[in-house]
Order: C-alpha cells, then sequence, then structure tokens
C-alpha cells in the first residue's frame, strides 16, 4: 500500500460545528449508524486508490460485537455502546484488513455517524445532528430497545404481504423470530453457512425477481446484525436442508 493510501485508509474523526460539549445519550448508551457506500454516477471514485469499488464489500465491527457488511443497498447499526468507555473499531475491504481505530463519545453526542468517502477512499465518524438522516429508521429506538432499520419503500413487484414483513424485521432480533416472520411470506428461502463459523446469510425470495438478504450471527442465540434492501434476484443453488450457495450475478 502506497502512503498515501494509507493515510486516505485513517479514519477522520471530526465533530461538526455548533454541537453543545458533553451532550450524552438520554438512555445511557450511544449507538453509531453506519450507511451504505455510495453509488451512482453522482458517487466518484477518481481519486480512490485503497482498491474499492461499487461492488465491494465492507465489514464493519465495534469492540466483539457482530460484524456488519456494507455495501451500496445495505447497512448497519451498532447499539448499547457505552459512553464512557473507549470502543475498538475495524473495517475489512472485500475480507481483507483495511484499517482500525478507536474513539468514545466523551464531548460528543450519543449518537454517531459512519460514513465512507468514494472519492478520497475514506471513513469517517462524525455526530448526527437532530434531524439529520442516517441508517436508522429515527432517532428513537422501539420500545424493546432494538433498532429497527428504515423499511423499504412499497414496490409493485414485491408482494404487500412480503412487503410488511420486511418491514417488521429489526437489527437485534433472534434469526428465529426473523425467518418465522418472513419465510410463510417469501416465495424462497435459503441460509448460506459461511465455512468454519455459525455465522450465516439468510435469503428470502420476494416474487419472481427480487431477493432480501440478512447476516446472522449464527450459534444458539443467533442474531440478525444486518438487514439489506430489496436487490435483484441471483441464481440460488440448493444442498441439504436449507443450505444454498448464491452467485452473485443477478440473474
Amino acid at each position: 500500500m502506497t502512503v498515501c493510501a494509507a493515510i486516505k485508509a485513517l479514519f477522520v474523526m471530526s465533530a461538526l460545528p455548533g454541537l453543545t460539549i458533553g451532550v450524552r445519550a438520554a438512555d445511557g448508551v450511544g449507538k453509531v449508524c453506519v450507511q451504505k457506500i455510495p453509488s451512482g454516477p453522482s458517487s466518484g471514485w477518481k481519486a480512490n486508490d485503497s482498491g474499492a469499488t461499487e461492488g465491494s464489500t465492507f465489514s464493519v465491527r465495534i469492540d466483539d460485537l457482530p460484524a456488519v457488511n456494507v455495501t451500496t443497498n445495505s447497512s448497519g447499526v451498532f447499539t448499547n455502546l457505552s459512553l464512557t468507555k473507549k470502543h475498538l473499531g475495524t473495517i475489512r475491504l472485500d475480507d481483507k484488513p483495511l484499517t482500525s481505530f478507536r474513539f468514545g463519545f466523551e464531548s460528543r453526542p450519543g449518537h454517531l455517524r459512519l460514513w465512507y468517502n468514494s472519492f478520497y477512499g475514506t471513513w469517517s465518524l462524525s455526530d448526527v445532528r437532530t434531524g439529520e438522516k442516517c441508517a436508522c429508521l429515527s432517532s428513537t429506538p422501539p420500545g424493546d430497545g432494538l433498532q429497527r432499520t428504515a423499511a423499504p419503500q412499497s414496490r409493485s413487484d414485491i408482494p404487500e404481504a412480503t412487503q410488511t414483513a420486511i418491514s417488521q424485521l429489526r437489527v437485534g432480533m433472534k434469526e428465529t423470530e426473523a425467518v418465522a416472520l418472513t419465510r410463510p411470506v417469501a416465495t424462497d428461502y435459503g441460509r448460506f453457512y459461511y465455512g468454519g463459523t455459525r455465522r450465516g446469510r439468510l435469503y428470502f425470495g420476494c416474487g419472481s425477481t427480487q431477493q432480501v438478504r440478512l447476516e446472522a450471527s449464527g450459534g444458539p442465540a443467533s442474531v440478525i446484525t444486518e438487514i439489506g434492501s430489496p436487490e435483484p434476484k441471483a441464481k440460488w443453488t440448493r444442498h441439504t436442508g436449507d443450505s444454498i450457495t448464491v452467485e452473485l450475478r443477478p440473474l
């Protein structure tokens, strides 16, 4: 990696102006929303020599929490983070180590936003101001304390019952609950098992042309760590039970 690329891989810990020093989340814990990576003609990748492209997958982890995979179609939220302790963040690019950083909530609000600048190939951690959009559905989590993801917009090519089920999914819910909620109204279902781990990726068919994928932490207490947006359905190959492999190329 060149010196320039190494510098670009460092995080920019920027505090936005106008924020009050010492602000804390009302519930005593903090959260970090990880935004989707930019896409489309306006995103720009001209000065990006990190090796990342629009087709890349970033894997973001905070402390020992399950990693969140971030692409142009998926984002995630880390919740229940201590406001008094330092946290370790690590990022992998297409399954290769990219960078790591430490941060805390001292003199910062309890809601931070982690975002990617595709032009320069850098990640930044910024304060979320009141009313600012991020990866959360809203700034107030539901009564069960789990952070919901934004519901996808209504689409004519996805059955209404399937859209309703997807909108009720949330990061942190048990994998068994997610399957029980979505499988009955999905047109197809399968699970990709990561080799050598208990982690997995759940795929639900949404009509004839779309699919939704969920990342699961694995194990007896497996929970959902990421919820993707509807995407073009890929070719699935079935194996034993619910096990599948999925081609990354859309049909």
